[in-house]
């Protein structure tokens, strides 16, 4: 079987090579970049050519979707008359701008991909019944462990937005805090640097006892109960103190894969308590490693988009 991937490519983001890692197993795979990355970018038309003359069985649109400078309708609905299965995979950040273009790219798709109920919701009050859920994922290959002394109190990687920015600060005054990300905001922390992303995360996150993850507007608003954030933090080895999204517990135990909060009082409460407790964070941590190697990969999504197409039973 063949297999395109088409979406976002580059090292601070690599959900579509990831993509890519998880479908090797399903079939031949090519994984590139939407032709406007890149210093040359290439003509659509030409860019639809290199996917005509491949003839893939399976086409995935992931990440953020422009529309016709992307791949045009009438290409699409070409491919879907051969034969091709389509699928797709928003970033849910980015849909407020993009809404209208994945509701009008949807009936050509088999189905479309997203980790939050609110979208599905809303693509069916308009008719659209072929969103479906599906979860954030890791992929091992980019976020691994990495055995190196832990010298760091507390890691948040991230852009602090105003109502993360002042958790950041409250943490700030009482631990040895570092945030990458948004070092313009010039939020007065001790530590700010400019961010860590793809392999360079697991550097960062190997010398750290508490990976902090601070939900999003955008997550709260859409439901969204974990990231790709947190999963990424959990492949590392890193023990996660997360702030609460409804749905949470559906997915992790707490104090068994990770633990998490509800207020900025909670919050620095479990800091202090969990850089107390060494061995048992510790625990947590491999538990929580070992539970979304299990069960949140980016292999364990994509064996859903195969059953889903019934191209594996």
């Amino acid at each position: 079987m063949r297999i395109f991937v088409v979406g976002r490519w580059v090292e601070t983001f690599p959900f579509s090579e990831s993509w890519g890692h998880a479908y090797r197993y399903y079939g031949e795979v090519a994984a590139v970049p939407f032709p406007w990355y890149g210093t040359a970018p290439t003509p659509r038309e030409a860019f639809e050519e290199i996917i005509k003359i491949y003839q893939p069985k399976l086409l995935h649109v992931d990440g953020t979707y422009l529309g016709e400078k992307d791949l045009s309708f009438d290409f699409l609905k070409k491919l879907r008359s051969k034969g091709t299965r389509l699928i797709g995979r928003p970033v849910e950040p980015s849909l407020g701008k993009e809404w209208n273009l994945w509701l009008e790219l949807s009936p050509l798709m088999d189905f479309v991909y997203t980790a939050s109920p609110i979208l599905i919701e809303e693509a069916r009050k308009v008719g659209i019944e072929n969103w479906r859920f599906l979860s954030a994922a890791t992929d091992p290959e980019f976020y691994y462990p990495l055995d190196v002394e832990k010298t760091i109190d507390t890691l948040f990687l991230g852009y602090p937005e105003e109502g993360r920015a002042q958790k950041l600060q409250q943490l700030d005054k009482e631990f040895d805090l570092w945030v990458g990300g948004g070092v313009h905001l010039n939020l007065g922390l001790k530590h700010h640097f400019w961010g860590a992303f793809g392999r360079a995360l697991n550097e960062w996150n190997a010398k750290t006892r508490i990976g902090l993850c601070l939900k999003r507007e955008t997550t709260k608003r859409l439901d969204i109960p974990f990231t790709f954030s947190l999963v990424n933090t959990l492949a590392t080895k890193t023990f996660a103190l997360v702030e609460y999204v409804a749905g949470l517990e559906k997915f992790f135990e707490r104090k068994v894969h990770l633990d998490w909060f509800e207020t900025s009082e909670e919050m620095v409460e479990l800091a202090r308590y969990w850089l107390s407790q060494n061995d048992l964070r510790d625990k947590v941590a491999e538990q929580g490693y070992e539970f979304v190697l299990k069960n949140h990969t980016f292999r364990h999504s994509v064996e859903r988009i195969m059953r889903d197409l019934r191209l594996i039973v």
